[in-house]
């Protein structure tokens, strides 16, 4: 069975004893954990998480005092790793139950009950089994309030799941989510819970729907991921600047981040000093860049004076965004003439020979629109 440092499960037999002798209530509640032991076969893991036990442990989230109740959600948040004791948990209910746990006043409860919908969340026959459910819109009155932080903490790591799908994402969308998350960012939240909070807003934003991005902007999102650029822990600015590129298909969201210095902003980070905010950035200018007053804007900021550095840079991403974010800018004749110079095509040429076909394709892309002439 899998360890977790001392946080999760650690062992469910008492030395010496034969699993099949005992009930799951009987195991969960009158043998004792050890510690650090070196091997567990998993057939005797399954013993006690069964077939045969299922039904009861089940049935003991609903009828079991509270302290049996922790042991058995404790003991699910690393059995449900199991795909085929998912599956068995999910014929007898326990999505339903996990549900109740979230919205129980007991904070303890809650906060594993949560977890573990995140670890049933990991797996496709999770996911397609919370689709069926209204465990989503259910749990949204936990969610909102923020008031116990790792319940929120967990309840976003299975949101986030959930909304890679895009059925996930446009549920979440229906059941209001984007307004809750919005609100969290208005919040004095912790780095972990900021930093989930910017990417379920990207994977919200990216559900198809155009009204979706609107309602973003009118809840100030464009102004919300902007505070949060500059911010020292490098996922926060990387997961702002991609938030910022999924709105930025919107014409409304273009003249935004022209209007609240954004531009400027992403233009600085093209700088940074690591790889992974740069590409972002770029990736993030690269949306924006379609309308003229951000192509000025770029220009005006010297968001191009790097683009030698970026083009040599090892990292595919920062390559290919890099390319495409000069391709769109070669459309406005002050940035075609700054990037039309001897030492940016040698790299662009360099670029159209790499291993990579869509760098390649790319680089003859931005070179072709760099070199056009009217």
């Amino acid at each position: 069975m899998p360890q977790d440092g001392g946080s999760g499960i650690k062992h469910l037999r008492a030395q010496g004893a034969f699993l099949y002798k005992r009930t799951g209530p009987q195991h969960l509640t009158l043998v004792s954990t050890k510690e650090n032991v070196a091997d567990v076969p998993y057939d005797r893991v399954t013993e006690a998480f069964g077939v045969e036990n299922w039904p009861h442990l089940m049935h003991l989230l609903t009828e079991g005092d509270e302290v049996l109740k922790k042991r058995v959600l404790v003991a699910l948040t690393e059995v449900f790793k199991q795909p085929q004791e998912l599956v068995m948990c999910m014929k007898h209910g326990a999505l339903e139950l996990i549900e109740v746990g979230i919205l129980d006043d007991n904070k303890e409860i809650q906060e594993l009950s949560a977890k573990v919908l995140s670890v049933v969340s990991k797996s496709p026959c999770g996911k397609a089994e919370i689709m069926k459910s209204k465990i989503v819109p259910h749990t949204l009155k936990v969610f909102a309030p923020a008031a116990n932080k790792r319940t929120c903490y967990h309840l976003y790591d299975a949101l986030l799941s959930i909304s890679r799908l895009f059925v996930g994402a446009q549920s979440l969308t229906n059941a209001g989510y984007m307004a809750v998350v919005l609100d969290h960012l208005k919040r004095n939240l912790n780095g972990d819970l900021q930093l989930r909070a910017l990417q379920l807003l990207k994977h919200i934003l990216n559900d198809g729907m155009e009204a979706t991005v609107y309602r973003a902007l009118e809840m100030d999102a464009v102004n919300l991921c902007a505070k949060r650029l500059y911010d020292a822990k490098m996922e926060i600015r990387v997961a702002a600047c991609d938030a910022i590129a999924a709105m930025g298909y919107v014409e409304k969201t273009k003249k935004a981040a022209v209007e609240k210095g954004v531009v400027k902003k992403l233009c600085h980070l093209l700088t940074d000093s690591t790889w992974q905010v740069t590409a972002a950035s770029a990736g993030a200018l690269m949306c924006l860049a379609i309308h003229d007053d951000v192509k000025r804007a770029v220009v005006a900021h010297e968001g191009l004076q790097n683009a030698n550095q970026l083009l040599e840079s090892p990292k595919f991403l920062v390559q290919l965004n890099t390319l495409k974010l000069l391709t769109i800018m070669a459309a406005f004749p002050p940035a075609r003439r700054l990037l039309d110079i001897s030492s940016t095509e040698h790299h662009i040429r360099t670029l159209m020979a790499d291993s990579d076909a869509l760098i390649a394709k790319s680089a003859k892309l931005a070179l072709h629109a760099v070199q056009w002439k009217a």
